[in-house]
């Protein structure tokens, strides 16, 4: 394994709602259609390149497939300008502030077609990454997992 996301459900208590509250400085969007993402981790010798790029569309690809417009997440600030290299729409929702001596913010990532080809272009994806192991159910999250290949 070279790297993973953690897609949750905002609609229980999260990390952002629970953990992070202090970030917001506005409600944090919840509903069926957004899910928070954490735990991004990519092997040091593999940041900042195709891998990174692969999971995004992976998360991206995902979240149309399951009728998921809109991601959360808490993320160092160094990201905003990644994410919206790849091609994605962001919102903070709050200031920056430092914990464990890194610059965060608690943030929205908007996730449509438009960011999907954007981010398999810099991936330079022409198919899926994503390996589905269970029945494909519009915007049901909860279902058995997706994996990437």
């Amino acid at each position: 394994v070279v790297g993973g996301d953690r897609l949750r459900a905002t609609l229980r208590p999260n990390l952002m709602s629970e953990v992070f509250a202090s970030l917001l400085h506005r409600p944090a969007p919840v509903g069926r259609d957004v899910l928070e993402v954490t735990r991004h981790t990519v092997a040091r010798e593999r940041r900042c390149g195709r891998v990174e790029c692969m999971l995004m569309a992976g998360v991206a690809e995902f979240c149309l497939a399951h009728g998921v417009g809109t991601l959360t997440a808490v993320v160092e600030t160094w990201w905003l300008p990644r994410l919206q290299q790849a091609g994605f729409s962001t919102r903070p929702l709050g200031l920056p502030a430092e914990i464990d001596g890194q610059d965060v913010l608690a943030l929205e990532i908007f996730v449509d077609p438009t960011a999907y080809r954007s981010v398999r272009r810099a991936a330079g994806l022409d198919r899926s990454v994503l390996h589905r192991s269970g029945p494909r159910t519009r915007g049901a999250f909860h279902e058995r997992p997706s994996r990437l290949h």
